[in-house]
C-alpha cells in the first residue's frame, strides 16, 4: 500500500503560473482524508511552504525545503538541517566573483545576493532580511555570525553570460558540494551527501513508513534522486529524460493536473 506522498512543487504540483490548480488541490485533500501522509519536496523555503500547506492546501503534511538541507514534521517542527560548512561558502563566492556569475545563499529564512557590478547592501548584523552581498569582507561579516547558516546556493549566468557560468560549474565540481540542476540554466549546491532522497529517508523514518511504500513526483534534475530511490517514483509529462526513465509512472504534465490525477488513481486502487 502507498502510504505517503512527496510532491515537488514547480513543474509539478503547480501550474506555470505558480499556482495549485482546484483539481489538484482536491486531490491532495482526497489524499489526507483517505488516511495516508502528505509532504512537500521543494527547493523553496519554508515560510512559503508553511504557507502553502496552512492557507491554500488545508492538509496537515510534512515539509522538506532547501532541496532536503531542512526538513521538518507536520507541526513545523524542525527534523535535520544540514548547513553548506562556511569554509565552502567563502571558495563559492570567491569562484563567483571570479568568474562573474550571479549566487544566492539561502539561510533558513533568507538569502543573500550576489550580482557582478552591483551594490550590496549588507550594513552587517542580524540576517533579518534579504540581503545583497558585494564584497568578500561583507560576506565574511555575515560568516562570523553564529547564528547564521547557509543551507543552500543557486548559481546562474549573470547578464547572459553562459560561458562564464560554464567555467564557474566546472570550478565548483572541484569543491565539497552535491550540485544540481533545477532549470535548464540554474543550478544548486547543497553539503555533500544532501539530496531529495535523503530529506525523504528523515521524513519516511519520522512518518514510520519505508521508502518502498512512499511515492514521490518530480520534473527536473534535483527530484532525480527522490525519484529514483523510493517505491513509486513519478514523473512528470513535462519531466527532463533522466528522471522519466528512473519513474515508475509517468503521469500527465503539470499543466494537464498529472499530479492530482495520479494522486486519485492510488486512492481509487488504479495504482496499488
Amino acid at each position: 500500500m502507498i502510504k505517503l506522498a512527496g510532491l515537488d512543487l514547480d513543474g509539478t504540483l503547480y501550474n506555470r503560473h505558480l499556482r495549485v490548480s482546484k483539481m489538484n488541490r482536491n486531490a491532495v485533500r482526497a489524499w489526507v482524508a483517505s488516511e495516508r501522509l502528505f509532504a512537500i519536496c521543494s527547493g523553496r523555503m519554508i515560510p512559503r511552504v508553511a504557507k502553502l500547506m496552512r492557507d491554500e492546501l488545508q492538509v496537515p503534511g510534512y515539509k522538506m525545503c532547501l532541496n532536503g538541507a531542512l526538513v521538518y514534521d507536520q507541526d513545523d517542527k524542525l527534523l535535520s538541517a544540514t548547513p553548506l560548512a562556511k569554509t565552502t561558502v567563502r571558495r563559492v563566492f570567491a569562484l563567483a566573483q571570479h568568474y562573474g556569475v550571479q549566487v544566492r545563499f539561502y539561510s533558513e529564512l533568507q538569502h543573500a545576493l550576489y550580482t557582478p557590478h552591483r551594490a550590496g547592501n549588507y550594513l552587517g548584523g542580524e540576517l533579518d532580511r534579504d540581503v545583497r552581498i558585494a564584497t568578500v569582507s561583507a560576506m565574511n561579516q555575515l560568516l562570523r555570525r553564529p547564528d547564521v547558516q547557509f543551507y543552500k546556493f543557486t548559481v546562474e549566468a549573470a547578464f547572459g553570460n553562459v560561458l562564464a557560468l560554464k567555467l564557474a560549474l566546472a570550478a565548483l565540481a572541484k569543491l565539497p558540494l552535491n550540485m544540481t540542476r533545477s532549470k535548464p540554466l540554474l543550478y544548486e549546491g547543497l553539503a555533500p551527501g544532501i539530496d531529495k532522497l535523503a530529506g525523504m529517508r528523515v521524513i519516511a523514518q519520522a512518518a514510520g513508513v519505508p521508502l518502498t511504500e512512499c511515492m514521490c513526483f518530480g520534473d527536473q534534475l534535483n527530484d532525480l534522486t527522490m525519484v529514483a530511490g523510493v517505491g513509486y517514483g513519478v514523473a512528470m509529462g513535462n519531466a527532463v529524460r533522466q528522471v522519466k526513465q528512473a519513474a515508475k509512472i509517468v503521469a500527465p504534465t503539470n499543466e494537464k493536473d498529472g499530479a492530482g490525477l495520479t494522486l486519485l488513481r492510488v486512492i481509487t486502487g488504479d495504482i496499488q
